[in-house]
């Protein structure tokens, strides 16, 4: 980044303290007393990290009024200023991901305020500002109901480009059209996935057909990637248990019983060849390799024990 963007950007911190300072001075009616509200509210502007925003955070809004105000409220933001944004000059680059995928120019790793983040950068020739504008409030939807990768706010880069800044999910993303290639199933990784297709129905989201998930290491399986979502006709109160909702996407069910599959032929390999050990024997310090059903071939030397689970 360039430092003539940073010394605009002072530029314009000087100018908001200014503005806060006369209009604290104005409601309270002295320069006196003014100056220790102006300075307090200073301070406090300079330890917000984000811009202050209602509708951020993740929450899990289980009623029917939650759902309409946040639906509401979070699909009526229309341009950049309505959204919550995050200050460019508290995050420190990292590196960046080898894959940005479709649609964005790069995708950075980050720390805000010691937290891991990622910001999506888009390409303005293949990504329109509207979508960017569209993930971000179903990531905001979204994150009121538990799910996706909690969102933080917009960026705007020096070269104009838009992005969003998100927290940082470890893991492989995997889809209904990309079976995952390295990542051991677990089945609470189904079960989640499986949780979140009934979520969406309940919520009447109609979901996208290449719907994304991280598969973490701990069995969570998160949503990310909700930009082409959309709302199905409602229903008059998706929370009532009494009205049970249709469910014409099966699409989740038939990704989840692939993803089944692949856990069977993974279990079914780690029967038949089962996992070497990490420390190999060498000539100089001869090991006793303890295999589950296998008996050790004796050594005269005094062996180094290697147990595998």
């Amino acid at each position: 980044m360039s430092k003539n963007f940073f010394s605009e950007w002072d530029s314009l911190k000087s100018i908001k303290r200014s503005l806060i300072f006369f209009f604290a001075a104005f409601f309270v009616g002295s320069v006196s007393q003014a100056a220790p509200l102006c300075q307090k509210l200073f301070e406090d502007d300079l330890g917000q990290l984000l811009s202050s925003h209602p509708l951020l955070g993740k929450q899990n809004v289980t009623d029917q009024q939650g759902y309409s105000y946040f639906k509401n409220a979070i699909f009526s933001l229309r341009s950049e200023i309505d959204f919550p944004r995050v200050d460019l000059s508290y995050l420190d680059v990292q590196g960046s991901l080898k894959n940005a995928g479709r649609g964005n120019k790069e995708i950075l790793i980050a720390d805000l305020n010691a937290r891991k983040v990622i910001a999506k950068i888009s390409n303005p020739r293949m990504r329109a500002e509207s979508q960017v504008l569209n993930e971000a409030r179903w990531l905001m939807f979204l994150n009121k109901f538990g799910l996706g990768p909690e969102f933080l706010g917009l960026i705007r880069t020096p070269e104009g480009e838009l992005g969003l800044v998100m927290e940082y999910i470890e893991g492989e993303s995997v889809g209904f059209n990309q079976l995952p290639s390295k990542t051991q199933i677990q089945k609470e990784h189904i079960q989640s996935i499986q949780a979140a297709g009934v979520l969406l129905t309940k919520l009447q989201i109609q979901y996208a057909p290449d719907m994304q998930f991280i598969l973490q290491a701990n069995g969570h399986a998160t949503l990310i990637d909700p930009e082409y979502f959309s709302f199905q006709i409602p229903r008059d109160n998706p929370f009532n248990p009494n009205e049970i909702p249709s469910h014409p996407q099966m699409n989740v069910k038939f990704f989840t019983q692939n993803l089944t599959q692949v856990m069977q032929q993974q279990q079914s390999q780690q029967v038949q060849h089962p996992e070497t050990p990490k420390e190999l024997p060498s000539q100089n310090s001869p090991s006793l390799i303890i295999i589950p059903g296998q008996e050790p071939a004796p050594l005269k030397e005094a062996p180094k024990i290697i147990l595998l689970n």
